[in-house]
């Protein structure tokens, strides 16, 4: 019986001690501790994205320059005085006043002629007004009625070409009578000498009026048809570019002008 008893206690015994060191937390081995240490993760860093190129802009365009004048419509280049018409139509003169050739009449133009005391300009409304010529009156400012679409000036007398095709002249009666007489006939353009006029006809044929006071052949016109016509008024001589793009001229020769 002692036996049984004391066997048991040491089974007893043995059994708490098994209960014990399973109930207390053994420390933990160095190899333990170093695998319990958290590691931290570094992520890898990205590299900076490159800041993008200024997005390049274009150079300021530069500032219109204003001009000395405003753009020419139409002008004339007389001995004494200069006029233009302006882009709103009006007229200015400058240079010398004599015989009331800078006063400028109001209204808006489109054409201007002129010669030594006078000047002309196409109204909008297709009618003519001439000024100046107050010294020694000769006419120059009897302007005729009608619409016209070209002009042009001799030394003291005036031409029209009317939306028809007739041309009316007007100005000094007792100097140049004969430019003052166009013939009967219908115009595609005319222009003037000194002391002349040439007319592009319908037909492309040439044909010229007027005084030929020194006997340059002002008045002979070629033969031929013609498409251009023009002429220099001081010179005294006339050229026309023919259908064919040949070109001739005739009137005044002493520089060899024709």
């Amino acid at each position: 019986m002692r036996t049984s008893l004391a066997g048991m206690l040491v089974v007893l015994a043995l059994a708490a001690t098994s209960c014990s060191s399973e109930g207390v937390d053994q420390p933990a081995s160095d190899t333990d501790k170093e695998a319990e240490v958290p590691t931290a993760t570094i992520a890898p860093t990205a590299p900076p994205e490159p800041e993008p190129d200024p997005t390049p802009t274009a150079p300021p365009e530069p500032e219109p320059s204003t001009p000395l004048v405003e753009p020419l419509q139409s002008v004339t280049l007389e001995p004494l005085h200069s006029c233009w018409v302006r882009p709103s139509g009006s007229v200015a003169c400058w240079g010398s006043n004599v015989a009331g050739i800078a006063d400028v009449p109001d209204g808006q133009f489109t054409a201007l002629v002129g010669d030594l005391e006078f000047s002309c300009g196409i109204r909008i409304d297709k009618s003519i007004e001439c000024w100046g010529d107050r010294r020694f009156p000769s006419g120059l400012t009897d302007e005729p009625p009608g619409e016209f679409i070209q002009i042009t000036a001799g030394e003291s007398f005036v031409c029209g070409l009317t939306l028809s095709g007739e041309a009316k002249c007007w100005g000094d009666t007792w100097r140049e009578p004969g430019a003052l007489n166009p013939p009967n006939a219908t115009f595609t353009s005319i222009t003037a000498t000194r002391f002349g006029v040439c007319g592009l006809r319908e037909d492309s044929t040439i044909g010229c009026w007027g005084e030929d006071v020194f006997d340059h052949g002002l008045l002979g016109a070629p033969d031929g048809q013609f498409r251009f016509l023009t002429a220099d008024g001081a010179g005294g001589f006339v050229c026309a570019i023919g259908i064919d793009d040949a070109v001739g001229c005739w009137g005044r020769n002493d520089h060899g002008q024709t």
